[in-house]
């Protein structure tokens, strides 16, 4: 557009009448709608060029994708060049290794051909010796004929010499078992006791039973032997390891065989120091013992089931005990004394058992009987019933001081009294524990034992009725065997504890004091019938199979009550009128004895000491006896001693001496009953 001049410019303002600011805002809308355009120009641009670059981003993108498709074909390509390379070299190593080996197989070949080349020169060599080899080789083979012929010959006479061995052989084992059966007879002995005027044969026997580690039982400690039928059933006990068993083995007395007992059912747990008593109906109770800890269970045994069962029992049973004693009395067992306390190595103290329990059989319920006069309670004693259940004996056992004791008590069943003989005479065995005893009439009869590592093997006899002790066996013959015994199997089957521990703490053999060695054997002792049976190791073995049976003759008169038999010394005390504190003892011998006395002893005793003395000693039929406590009730008997060493023991008799005024002239049983004291006499109170 073509400028105009500022003279035209005036005068077309002039004429068209608009101000110089309305031209200049008009030309700013101009210049504005223009700029408008422009914009709407650059937008369209901008559009144009954005998807011109989508369409460059989607070419870049095709691009990208076609170069990794490009470059993962060149990977492929490159790895199976790679792999071909790879299997290409792996050939090149395989057929050089073949060119190593058949290198080498051709050197191998080579050195062998020339070994077979200096072997072949050699075999030439020896070919040309062959001749001179043969030749010897016959000569050799002669010789080889001429050994041969001489090796027979000398081969027959070996036979002939292993046949004579044999037999030889076969003669000493003869010879050695008729040694054997010969010293076995030679160790047959007999022996006669005189006890009052009747003679008591025991006839020990010794014999070897079958040797079977299967069938035999092993030396043991603090078992039970129980007598069931006509077979011991042995249970339980400690080995000579100091371990604990649950074994449970039968013994045939007619047989002399033992046989381990293949039972089913909740047997019992190993123990040791527990008790077991037979049952009616060939049953076997076992009660308590020892496994760490104690025990007081009740396991009923079947010997014709061969099933053990658990006896669950109610009422108040005994606490957890061992080393206690039972006995069978009528429909119920008794059960007294044991170790309830928690022995340890640290503590091996001991905690009698205190009180005497029952278990009712039919009911099977336990209670504290209310008996009176209950002896000083111990552990190891025996409980031992009389034949007709009237009366059960008390014998040995320790207390809590460790210390044995040789006392005898006796319980009155029907009245449940116990009491001590007011005056037994004879020498008692000595203290033990763990001994055997049984009851064979109105004697009771005790083996075996221990005090403190010292054992015994002697027989001791009481005559209940004459309140006597008389040594029958002093165990002479089975001294060479310690005597832990397993307890009286006619009864019961008390066991015994561990020699020299009173405590009852399981120790092996070797810890056991006093034994001297670790090789001390031990023994099961038993009462069978009117029959001791000992059983113990030989030298080479631990199995029980040595067997020694003392067989106790009575003889018949024993059983006759001194009553019938009138075969006692009748005694009597009479108070002396002029002397207060004195009194004339007399006695009257039976006149078929009268001959036969050469000598008299009158042993005296106090009711409230257990001391007796011997106050007279001589050959008169009478003593005056001065010196008397007045007040006091005193106890006697006299004792007549004969020339063949055989005695007679008369009545006990007892008396009161009373004041000086007054005194009456006593019979000795009239006034026994006076004084109240509960004793015993053939199981009858005096």
């Amino acid at each position: 557009m073509a400028k105009k001049g500022k003279g035209s410019a005036k005068a077309d303002k002039a004429a068209d009448g608009v101000s110089d600011a309305d031209r200049d805002a008009l030309k700013k809308d101009e210049r504005i709608a223009q700029l408008m355009l422009e914009l709407e120009e650059a937008k369209l641009g901008t559009a144009f060029a954005d998807k011109r670059a989508e369409e460059l981003m989607r070419a870049r993108d095709d691009l990208r994708r076609e170069i990794i498709t490009v470059k993962q074909d060149c990977d492929d390509v490159l790895a199976d060049m790679e792999r071909e390379l790879a299997a290409r070299s792996a050939i090149a190593s395989d057929l050089q290794k073949t060119v190593d080996d058949l290198t080498a197989k051709l050197e191998a070949r080579d050195l062998r051909v020339q070994e077979l080349e200096r072997e072949r020169e050699i075999a030439r060599q020896q070919m040309a010796q062959a001749g001179a080899v043969v030749a010897e080789r016959e000569k050799t083979l002669a010789r080889i004929r001429e050994l041969e012929a001489e090796l027979e010959g000398r081969e027959a006479k070996i036979r002939i010499y292993e046949s004579n061995l044999n037999r030889l052989e076969g003669a000493l084992r003869t010879a050695q078992q008729s040694a054997d059966d010969l010293r076995l007879a030679m160790a047959r002995s007999t022996h006669t006791v005189f006890v009052g005027a009747l003679p008591w044969t025991l006839q020990h026997t010794r014999q070897k039973l079958t040797d079977s580690s299967v069938n035999v039982p092993t030396e043991r400690d603090r078992s039970t032997l129980t007598k069931i039928g006509s077979k011991l059933y042995l249970f339980g006990g400690t080995t000579r390891g100091g371990s604990g068993t649950n074994e449970l083995f039968a013994y045939g007395a007619e047989l002399s065989l033992w046989e381990r007992v293949r039972a089913s059912g909740d047997a019992p747990c190993a123990r040791g120091g527990h008790c077991a008593v037979a049952l009616p109906r060939g049953r076997l109770l076992v009660f308590g013992g020892r496994r760490n800890p104690l025990l007081n269970d009740c396991v009923l045994f079947n010997v014709d089931s061969g099933i053990w069962t658990p006896l669950k029992t109610s009422g108040v049973p005994p606490p957890l005990v061992e080393k206690a004693a039972m006995v069978v009395v009528g429909n119920r067992v008794l059960l007294l004394g044991g170790d309830c306390g928690d022995v340890s190595e640290n503590d091996p103290g001991i905690q009698v058992l205190q009180g005497l329990f029952e278990l009712d059989l039919e009911t099977f319920t336990w209670r504290i009987c209310p008996a009176t006069g209950i002896p000083p309670q111990r552990c190891g004693m025996t409980l031992t019933a009389a034949e007709d259940g009237q009366s059960v004996f008390a014998f040995g056992g320790y207390g809590e001081d460790g210390a044995c004791r040789n006392d005898i008590h006796v319980l009155n069943v029907p009245g449940l009294e116990w009491s001590s003989p007011p005056m037994v005479m004879g020498t008692p065995p000595a203290p033990r524990e763990g001994h055997a005893a049984t009851m064979i009439g109105r004697y009771l009869l005790i083996s075996g034992g221990h005090d403190r590592g010292h054992h015994y093997f002697d027989t001791f006899m009481f005559d209940t009725e004459l309140l006597c002790w008389e040594s029958l066996d002093s165990g002479s013959g089975l001294a060479g065997f310690s005597a832990d015994s397993a307890g009286p199997a006619r009864l019961s089957g008390s066991q015994a504890g561990l020699p020299g521990d009173p405590s009852g703490r399981p120790r092996k053999l070797s810890e056991a004091p006093g034994e001297g060695s670790p090789e001390r054997r031990l023994r099961l002792t038993a009462f069978v019938d009117n029959k001791l049976l000992c059983w113990h190791p030989t030298d080479k073995t631990n199995s029980l199979i040595l067997l020694d049976t003392v067989d106790i003759q009575i003889p018949e008169g024993a059983f006759v009550s001194r009553a019938v038999r009138n075969d006692e010394i009748a005694a009597e005390a009479h108070a002396d009128p002029k002397e207060p504190r004195a009194v004339d003892v007399t006695w009257r011998v039976p006149p078929k004895h009268k001959k036969r006395a050469v000598a008299f002893k009158v042993l005296m005793g106090v009711k409230t000491s257990n001391v007796i003395r011997e106050v007279y000693s001589g050959t008169e039929d009478h003593f005056h006896l001065s010196g008397l406590r007045s007040g006091a009730d005193y106890y006697f008997r006299v004792k007549g001693e004969f020339q063949d060493g055989g005695c007679l023991w008369s009545n006990v008799a007892a008396f009161h001496l009373e004041p000086a005024k007054d005194r009456p002239v006593t019979s000795p049983s009239a006034h026994a009953r006076e004084l109240g004291r509960p004793t015993f006499f053939d199981g009858h109170r005096w």
